[in-house]
């Protein structure tokens, strides 16, 4: 599993003249966890409508663009980095807004367009969509293969299926979850980039930390999820009004924690605590322990240990946040 800085549900639109195939390949769709909504039509104008709706900002209008990014991100050698990065210094009402409005209103990941369709076929459908970000797959019949092959080699589409494969409807989902992550991984490259030189980022590399995550946001019941660098872990967001963050450390974090609770003329107890690997380096409310002052054995987190295939040991724990909403935080 790729470790992505910032994950929600998505929605997946599908077009087809033949109802059957509309209704199985939803229901198949449907039961993966990246996707929370799938949207049928039976002709590629109302499709085309549907993103018209989007791009008017009426449905589906991506939160995170519309925050104010980071100062010392705007000039960076990568232009989309601003955009993708306005997630990561917001004040806790405003990030919880913004995972909420994401998760009701779910941003277009996926298209998939049958080739020969009345009155406008899926090439010509595909020329007239305007969301460049969307993966495109074209269904096809044997026919109709040269014209996929050019519009695949224009860069039209990314991929397309026979109608006629003899893995059916299950395979066709298979190709559809690989296009899901290919749509994930272009929209957070620039971001994985920009936290590894970072505080925190170090942990967007860790192997163990991807299984991690999918095991408690299983457990949790998370419906999407932002990772956050300092103190750095993952705020997931579980339902409404829950949010938890998935904290993690590992033996540099807590010995750069240790120094600068040294530095700060900290207590002496709690830096020796985070050298003997007895305290997790952040508190329940989600802040770095040195912030807690002398309350900090009252909110020191145990730390829970992973390892995995002879990697570093991670440490980590699992916090409730309260619902707060104070501008700042």
């Amino acid at each position: 599993m790729t470790v992505l800085p910032l994950f929600f549900p998505t929605r997946v639109v599908l077009i087809d003249d033949e109802p059957r195939i509309l209704r199985t390949t939803s229901l198949l769709l449907e039961r993966l966890a990246a996707v929370a909504q799938v949207l049928c039509f039976e002709r590629a104008q109302d499709a085309l409508d549907h993103f018209a709706r989007v791009r008017s900002g009426t449905v589906g209008r991506d939160p995170f663009p519309s925050i104010r990014a980071r100062d010392d991100y705007r000039d960076g050698p990568n232009r989309e980095a601003p955009r993708i990065l306005r997630a990561l210094d917001l004040s806790s009402c405003c990030l919880r807004a913004a995972l909420d409005a994401a998760l009701c209103d779910p941003v277009d990941s996926l298209v998939v367009c049958d080739y020969a369709m009345p009155q406008m076929d899926g090439i010509a459908f595909f020329e007239r969509l305007p969301d460049p970000h969307v993966r495109r797959v074209l269904l096809t019949a044997l026919c109709d293969e040269r014209f996929a092959v050019q519009a695949f080699n224009r860069n039209q589409i990314h991929q397309f299926v026979h109608k006629a494969d003899p893995s059916g409807p299950a395979g066709l989902v298979v190709l559809l979850t690989e296009q899901l992550r290919a749509f994930f991984r272009a929209r957070t490259a620039a971001t994985q980039a920009a936290l590894a030189v970072g505080a925190g980022g170090e942990f967007l590399r860790h192997p163990g930390v991807g299984t991690l995550l999918d095991v408690v946001t299983r457990e949790c019941g998370g419906r999407g999820f932002v990772f956050q660098p300092d103190p750095p872990g993952f705020l997931l967001h579980c339902g409404p009004g829950d949010y938890r963050l998935l904290a993690l450390a590992d033996d540099a974090s807590l010995d750069r924690c240790a120094r600068v609770v040294e530095e700060i003329d900290g207590p002496g107890a709690l830096a020796r605590a985070l050298r003997a690997r007895e305290v997790m380096s952040v508190g329940r409310d989600g802040r770095p322990i040195y912030e807690a002052h002398a309350d900090w054995p009252a909110v020191a987190l145990a730390p829970n240990r992973q390892g995995e295939r002879g990697d570093a040991i991670l440490f980590w724990a699992v916090i409730p946040l309260a619902h707060r909403c104070e501008e700042g935080r």
